[in-house]
């Protein structure tokens, strides 16, 4: 009788979707987020964004503050109202990092904050799917 081996690789099957923030993150995880492809963009208001099936969408807030409600989606399809799971909401601001796994959709609402007639947004070093 001859017997397997014990010692196979045991791999985690990836998350269906994930919602991750990190309000003090290494400067190692940081700089590999400006090390892909990255952007920085101001904005303003409340805006959404789509997180397609397979893809991650990376985040890192430079400046601002607001709230973030990730709603995970059951498939691809964006506007199915019976694809939709529970949405989580969370407050982000200043040196928050956000790793999101789609399928879903991001939320975001930037807290409106002004001095002396100035309008300042969030400012948001970003990786992967892009913010329009």
């Amino acid at each position: 009788v001859s017997s397997a081996p014990t010692n196979q690789i045991m791999q985690a099957s990836p998350l269906r979707e994930s919602f991750l923030i990190t309000n003090q993150p290494t400067p190692t995880k940081v700089s590999s987020l400006a090390t892909d492809p990255s952007h920085i963009k101001t904005k303003f208001g409340s805006w959404s964004e789509y997180i397609s099936s397979g893809s991650t969408a990376t985040r890192y807030i430079i400046r601002g503050s607001g709230s973030l409600t990730f709603t995970p989606l059951k498939g691809n399809e964006e506007d199915d109202d019976d694809n939709i799971g529970v949405p989580k909401r969370k407050r982000i601001q200043a040196g928050s990092f956000v790793e999101c796994g789609g399928p879903g959709q991001l939320v975001w609402d930037v807290d409106e904050v002004s001095n002396e007639g100035k309008e300042f947004g969030m400012e948001i070093l970003y990786s992967g799917s892009w913010i329009s």
